[in-house]
C-alpha cells in the first residue's frame, strides 16, 4: 500500500517522545525510520499532496490537492484543482480558476438543470467577470434590431418600435400623422397605427387616419359671447375655418369665421330690443309677439339663469353638468363622477371656460388638476394609525393608491422586527445577536445565540463555544472546556482570527485545525489560521447586501461587488450599474443610480431624432424604453414619442399684429414647415379680401361704406357690417376674434379679450395652429388661469393661480409658486396631535406627498414619516461656570434653566421682610474691591438657592441675630471671597457659611444634639414670618420659591415699606424674565439677576450716581 513517509516519521518521532527514550533509542527509531522510507521510495511512490508544503499551496488558494499519478516515480506532478464549479488546474502551483456562468452548468449560472435562461429567451448571455468566486454577475442581451436593458441573472426586457421600419413611418409622415406601436415587446407585431398629430382626433391600425377636429372646441367663447351656437360642419382637419356663429332660434342668421347678425320676424319686439340682452349666453326672446312690453332676456343652451324682463339677464355656465365643448360631461355623467372624483367648477362665469376641475373624494387625498382627473392617494393609515400608535407601533400604507384596500400595515419600531397587515403586531421580536451581543461573542470565537426573540426578553442571549469546545454562558462570552487530548485547549491562534477550532482526531496529534466561521467561507488549516473572506455580495448577514429579503443589488437588475472580502471589512459592497448603460454609476450599500440615455446615439440608432428636432428623454432609467421624445425647434411646433415629430410652422403666431392693426383675421394656409412666407391678412367683409404677406384692402358695402362709419369701428380693432343694404341705420361694430361680444348698431360694440381662453401673441395661451391650443401656461403648471381685465387694451395681465388646498400668491403673466402642506389637512395632522406630537411636511412641493412626520415636541426629540414618532428626551448641556468678579451688563437675561428639581416645596411667606443691609464698597483703581456692609437691626435672611440641573437647590440663608454681623470678606481676583463674621462676646457666630471651591456654601445654624438644625427668622410683633424653613436632614428646605417640572424658579424680591421691589422678574418656561429695571431720570436702571441653565444668578449691583455700587460678588458653583 502506499503510505505517506512524512507520516511514519511522524508517527516514529511521537512515540520517541512519548515513550521518553534516550538518544541512544531515538537514534535506533530515526534509522528504522529511513529504512522503512527507502523501502517504501523503491518500490511505492509517495502522494505529493501529503507534503504540507505542496498541500498549503492549493489550500491557501481554496483550492485541492492532487496527484495524478501516485504510481509514478517521477516527482512534481501534483497539481492544484480549482473548486467546483470553476474550472482549471495548475501544475506545481496554485490554479488560475475561472467560472463561466454562460456555458458552465450550475445553480447560479444561466445554464441550469432545466434549461439556459438566456438561449430560451433568444437572448445572448455574457459573463462580463469570470473569476472563480464572482458569481451572479451574467446578463442577458437582447438580439440585435431590437431595444433593450440586459439583465443580470434574468432574461433583458428586449423591444423593438415598428415605427422605426422607414416603410410605415412614411405612411403616417406623408399625412402629417404619427407613426405609433403601442407594445413594444419583440412577440407584438403589426399593430402600428398612424394617428393623427394635435389637433385632430384619430386613428388607425397599419393605415393613414381620418382625423376628426372640432373648430368650435376654440371658437365656442366667439359664439358664445352674443348669444349664438357655434357650429363646425365638417368636423374634420381636412375642413378648416368653415365653423360658424348661428343664431339662436326665433331669430336667424349666421356667419362663417365671426358672430352672426341675427333677424326676428316681423312685429317681434327683440327686432329693436336685442341689443339689451347683449351679455354672453344670453338671447331676446319675445312671449308673444301680439302683447306690447313682454319681451324678455332668456340664457340659451348650455348656459343657465333666470329670464329677466325687458333686461339683460344673469347667465352662468357650469362645465361640471352643462354639455358643451369645453365641458367635463360625458355620456354617462361627467370626466370626475367616472373617475369615482368629484367635479367642481372653479368659475362658472359665462365665458369662464375650462377651469373645471376633479378632487378626490374623501377620504382619498391628492391634488387637483383643471380640466382633467386628479391623482388621488388614500393612506389607509391616517383612519387606521391608531391602532398600532396603541401598541407603539408604526402604521405604513405599503400602497396608498385609491384602489388597494386593506393593506395598510403595523409595522414594530428598530431594532425589534415584526410586521402584521390590517392589525397591530401581537409580539414584536428582537434578535439581540444582530446588536452588540454578536460582537462580544465573535471576539471569543463564539457563536451568538437568542433562545428568546420577544422584544421583552432582552439581556438572554448567550455565546456558545464553537468546534470541539462544550459550554455556553448567557450575555457574556463562554467558559469553555474540552475533551481530554483535545488540541483545541488553550489554542489562542484561532481565536484570534476569529476562527473556530476543530480537532478532527483526539488521538492524532498536531492534527488541530483553524475554521472559518459563517458567514465567512474558506477551506479549513491544519496547524494554522485558515484563509476566510467574507463575500458581503453572495452570504446572508447584517452588513451584506441580502440580509435575508433578497440582495438589493440584484433586485434592481445590478451587480453586486465587495471591494474587500476580509472579514475584518465589511459594509464596504456596491451596487453597480448594468452594462450599456450610458452613466456607469455605483453606490455603497445600496442601489446605484444608473441611466440610459436614449437620446445618445448609438451604432443602432445614429439619429434618434432629425437634426432639426431636439431629443429628450425623460425617464432615463434602465427599463424605461423607448419613450425618448423629438420636439420640433421653435418657431415650430409638434412633437413625437421614440419617433421624429410632424412639425407645422404656423407664421400668424409672429405676424397676427400686422393683420388685427387693420381689424383683419391673420391665416397661415399652409403650416407644413417647408411652406414659409404664405400667410395672408383677410378681411372681415362680406367679400372677405385677402393678401398675402400684408394688410388686405378691404371692400364695404352699404354704410359701412362711409368713412365716418368705418372709422368708428375700426379705431376700436373692429369690423363695420351693414345686415340690410336696403335698410338704414342699422350698420354694425363687429368683434374680430378672438375678442368676443355682441355686434352693437351705430357705436362701437363692447368687445372683451379673455387672454386665458384664446390664443394670441399676450394670452397664457401663445403656441397654437390651426387656431388649436396645445396648452395653457397655468393649466400645463396644475393651476387656475384668471383675466383680471378683460378690456382688448388691456393685455399681458392673465393670472395663475394656486388650486386650493395648495397655496401660493398668484403670479402675473407667469406660474405662480404653489406649495401644499399636508400637516394643514385636517386628517394627517391629527395623527400626531392626538399623541400630543407636531406635523412637519418637509417638502411642500405640491407633487410630494406622503412625506409629512410626526415630530416631537421639546425638550423631546424624534420624528417618523407618516408616523407616531418614538421620543426621548434632549440631554442636558453641562452647566457653564462665570469667571468670578465679572460684572453683568444691565440686560434681560435670554437663558432659561430647561429642567428644573421634580419636587414641589412650600411656598413663600406673604409676609414683607424687612429690606437687607446695604453694602458698600470701597473701590480703587488696580485693587479688588473691600466689601464693608453695614448691620441693619431685624433683617430677613436672604435665600440664595444654587441650582443644578435635576438636583433641589442648597438653601444657603444668611442668619439673623438681633444685630447682622458685619461681614467684611477679602475679595481677591480668581478667589472666592472668605466670610469673617464679627463676633459678639456671649453670641456664637450665626450662619456663616464656609465657602470652598466647587462646593455651594452650606448653612450654619444653632445645632442641638440630636435634634435637626432649624432655621430661626426674625420675628416682627403683627408681622408674619418672613422665611421659616425647616431642614431636616436629607429633606430640602420647606421655604423655596414654588417649582415645577421645566418651570424656573419665581423671583421674589426683598421689599421695603414704600420701596418698589428692585427686581420682579417672571420666569416663563422658554421664554426670557420679564422683569424690566424701572429707569427714572438720572437714575441708573435697577440689576436685574442674569439666568442660565444650572447657574445661580448673576447678581447685578444698583447703581446711584455718586454712589459706589452695592456690590455683591457674582456667584457661581461653588464660588
Amino acid at each position: 500500500a502506499t503510505v505517506s513517509v512524512l507520516y511514519w516519521k511522524r508517527l516514529l518521532q511521537e512515540n520517541i517522545k512519548r515513550r521518553g527514550v534516550g538518544e541512544k533509542m531515538t537514534t535506533k527509531w530515526l534509522t528504522i525510520t529511513v529504512i522503512i522510507m527507502s523501502f517504501v521510495r523503491g518500490t511505492k511512490s509517495i502522494d505529493e499532496c501529503l507534503d504540507a508544503m505542496n498541500s498549503d499551496v492549493c489550500s491557501l488558494a481554496q483550492q485541492t490537492c492532487s496527484d495524478p499519478t501516485p504510481g509514478d516515480p517521477a516527482a512534481g506532478d501534483w497539481t492544484c484543482v480549482c473548486p467546483s464549479p470553476s474550472t482549471g488546474t495548475g501544475m506545481a502551483m496554485a490554479a488560475t480558476c475561472t467560472l463561466n456562468e454562460c456555458t458552465t452548468t450550475c445553480s447560479s449560472c444561466a445554464k441550469t438543470m432545466t434549461g439556459d435562461i438566456c438561449s430560451d429567451a433568444g437572448q445572448t448571455c455574457v459573463d462580463q467577470d469570470q473569476a472563480w468566486d464572482s458569481t451572479g454577475n451574467w446578463a442577458c442581451l437582447c438580439p440585435p434590431g431590437t431595444d433593450g436593458k440586459a439583465s443580470y441573472i434574468s432574461p433583458a426586457i428586449c423591444a423593438k418600435n415598428e415605427c422605426e421600419d422607414q416603410v410605415n413611418y412614411d405612411i403616417c409622415f406623408a399625412k402629417h400623422q404619427l407613426c405609433d406601436d403601442p407594445n413594444h415587446l419583440v412577440t407584438s407585431t403589426d399593430d402600428w397605427k398612424c394617428v393623427c398629430a394635435d389637433p385632430g382626433v384619430g386613428s388607425a391600425v397599419k393605415a393613414v387616419a381620418v382625423c376628426a377636429f372640432d373648430e368650435c372646441v376654440d371658437k365656442f367663447a366667439v359664439c358664445a359671447s352674443a348669444g349664438q351656437a357655434c357650429v363646425d360642419p365638417t368636423p374634420t382637419l381636412d375642413s378648416l375655418r368653415d365653423w360658424k356663429c348661428v343664431c339662436e332660434s326665433p331669430s336667424t342668421g349666421e356667419e362663417v369665421g365671426s358672430v352672426a347678425i341675427c333677424t326676428y320676424p316681423a312685429g317681434d319686439e327683440c327686432a329693436t330690443q336685442s341689443g339689451v340682452c347683449n351679455g354672453p349666453g344670453q338671447v331676446c326672446v319675445d312671449t308673444d309677439t301680439t302683447t306690447p312690453n313682454n319681451w324678455e332676456c332668456q340664457c340659451a343652451a348650455p348656459f343657465n339663469g333666470t329670464s329677466v324682463l325687458m333686461a339683460a339677464a344673469s347667465c352662468e355656465l357650469d362645465e361640471c353638468t352643462a354639455d358643451c365643448v369645453t365641458c367635463a360631461k360625458t355620456m354617462s355623467g361627467n370626466i370626475c363622477t367616472d373617475a369615482g372624483q368629484d367635479c367642481y367648477d372653479i368659475n362658472k362665469g359665462a365665458l369662464s371656460l375650462n377651469d373645471w376641475q376633479c378632487s378626490c373624494r374623501a377620504p382619498e387625498a391628492g391634488t387637483s388638476q383643471p380640466d382633467a382627473v386628479a391623482v388621488c392617494t388614500m393612506d389607509e393609515c391616517t383612519q387606521n394609525a391608531q391602532v398600532c400608535i396603541a401598541a407603539d407601533q408604526i402604521c405604513v400604507d405599503v400602497d396608498p393608491s385609491p384602489g388597494s384596500i386593506g393593506d395598510w400595515e403595523c409595522r414594530c419600531k428598530s431594532p425589534t422586527s415584526g410586521v402584521r397587515t390590517g392589525s397591530a403586531v401581537p409580539t414584536c421580536t428582537y434578535d439581540e445577536c444582530t446588536g452588540p451581543a454578536k460582537q462580544v461573542c465573535g471576539a471569543e470565537g463564539q457563536d451568538c445565540i437568542d433562545p428568546n426573540k420577544d422584544a421583552a426578553s432582552v439581556d438572554d442571549w448567550q455565546c456558545w463555544c464553537t468546534g470541539t469546545a462544550n459550554g455556553n454562558a448567557v450575555a457574556a462570552p463562554a467558559n469553555c472546556t474540552f475533551s481530554m487530548g483535545d488540541e483545541c485547549d488553550g489554542n489562542t491562534i484561532c481565536k484570534n482570527a476569529n476562527q473556530q477550532c476543530i480537532d478532527p482526531d483526539f488521538s492524532i496529534p498536531d492534527n488541530w485545525q483553524c475554521s472559518c466561521m459563517a458567514p465567512s467561507t474558506g477551506s479549513p488549516a491544519t496547524g494554522k489560521a485558515a484563509s476566510c473572506e467574507l463575500n458581503e455580495c453572495s452570504a446572508i448577514c447584517d452588513s451584506c447586501a441580502d440580509k435575508g429579503a433578497g440582495n438589493v443589488c440584484t433586485a434592481e437588475h445590478q451587480l453586486c461587488i465587495d471591494t474587500n472580502k476580509s472579514p475584518s471589512s465589511t459594509a464596504d459592497w456596491e451596487c453597480h450599474c448594468g452594462p450599456l448603460t450610458t452613466l456607469t454609476n455605483s453606490n455603497a450599500l445600496g442601489p446605484a443610480l444608473c441611466e440610459i440615455d436614449e437620446c445618445v446615439p448609438t451604432p443602432a440608432r445614429p439619429n434618434p431624432c432629425p437634426a432639426d428636432q431636439d431629443c429628450v428623454d425623460p425617464d432615463k432609467h434602465p427599463y424605461s424604453m423607448t419613450d425618448w421624445i423629438c420636439t420640433c425647434k421653435s418657431p415650430a411646433i409638434g412633437s413625437g414619442v421614440a419617433v421624429p415629430a410632424v412639425c407645422t410652422l404656423d407664421e400668424c403666431i409672429a405676424n397676427a399684429y400686422i393683420c388685427s392693426a387693420a381689424s383683419q383675421v391673420c391665416d397661415d394656409p399652409n403650416k407644413d414647415v417647408s411652406s414659409t412666407d404664405d400667410w395672408e391678412c383677410i378681411c372681415q367683409t362680406p367679400g372677405q379680401e385677402k393678401a398675402t404677406m400684408s394688410q388686405a384692402v378691404c371692400i364695404y358695402d352699404g354704410e359701412c361704406s362711409d368713412v365716418n362709419n368705418l372709422i368708428v369701428c375700426s379705431q376700436k380693432g373692429q369690423t363695420c357690417r351693414d345686415p340690410d343694404n336696403m335698410v338704414m341705420g342699422d350698420w354694425m361694430c363687429v368683434c374680430i376674434p378672438p375678442q368676443t361680444g355682441s355686434p352693437a348698431v351705430g357705436v362701437a360694440a363692447d368687445c372683451k379679450l379673455d387672454e386665458c381662453i384664446h390664443q394670441c401673441n399676450t394670452c397664457a395661451d401663445t403656441a397654437h395652429s390651426s387656431g388649436h391650443s396645445y396648452g395653457n401656461t397655468c393649466t400645463d403648471a396644475g393651476q387656475v388661469c384668471n383675466d383680471p381685465n378683460q378690456s382688448p387694451s388691456k393685455t399681458s395681465d392673465w393670472v395663475c393661480s394656486c388650486i386650493p388646498p395648495a397655496t401660493g400668491s398668484p403670479v402675473t403673466n407667469g406660474v405662480a409658486t404653489c406649495i401644499l402642506d399636508e400637516c394643514a389637512v385636517m386628517s394627517t395632522s391629527s395623527v400626531c396631535d392626538s399623541i400630543h406630537q407636531t406635523c412637519v411636511d418637509r417638502n411642500t412641493a405640491i407633487d410630494s406627498l406622503g412625506d409629512w412626520e410626526c415630530v416631537c415636541q421639546l425638550p423631546w426629540f424624534g420624528s417618523q414619516q407618516a408616523a407616531n414618532a418614538t421620543c426621548e428626551l434632549t440631554p442636558t448641556p453641562a452647566p457653564k461656570t462665570p469667571a468670578p468678579d465679572t460684572l453683568v451688563p444691565t440686560a434681560v437675561p435670554t437663558l432659561v434653566p430647561t429642567l428644573a428639581p421634580t419636587f414641589v416645596p412650600t411656598p413663600l411667606p406673604t409676609a414683607t421682610p424687612t429690606f437687607p443691609p446695604t453694602v458698600v464698597p470701597t473701590m480703587n483703581p488696580a485693587t479688588p474691591p473691600t466689601i464693608a456692609p453695614t448691620a441693619v437691626p431685624t433683617a430677613v435672611p436672604t435665600l440664595t438657592p444654587t441650582m443644578k440641573p435635576g438636583v433641589p437647590p442648597t438653601i444657603a440663608p444668611t442668619a439673623v441675630p438681633t444685630a447682622i454681623p458685619t461681614v467684611v470678606p477679602t475679595m481677591t481676583p480668581g478667589v472666592p471671597p472668605t466670610l469673617v463674621p464679627t463676633m459678639t462676646p456671649g453670641v456664637p457666630p450665626t450662619a456663616v457659611p464656609t465657602m470652598t471651591p466647587g462646593v455651594p456654601p452650606t448653612a450654619v445654624p444653632t445645632m442641638k444634639p440630636g435634634v435637626p438644625p432649624t432655621i430661626v427668622p426674625t420675628m416682627t410683633p403683627g408681622v408674619p414670618p418672613t422665611a421659616t424653613p425647616t431642614m431636616t436632614p436629607g429633606v430640602p428646605p420647606t421655604a423655596v420659591p414654588t417649582m415645577g417640572p421645566g418651570v424656573p424658579p419665581t423671583i421674589v424680591p426683598t421689599m421695603t415699606p414704600g420701596v418698589p421691589p428692585t427686581a420682579t422678574p417672571t420666569m416663563t418656561p422658554g421664554v426670557p424674565p420679564t422683569a424690566t429695571p424701572t429707569m427714572g431720570p438720572g437714575v441708573p436702571p435697577t440689576a436685574v439677576p442674569t439666568m442660565g441653565p444650572g447657574v445661580p444668578p448673576t447678581i447685578v449691583p444698583t447703581m446711584t450716581p455718586g454712589v459706589p455700587p452695592t456690590a455683591t460678588p457674582t456667584m457661581g458653583p461653588g464660588v
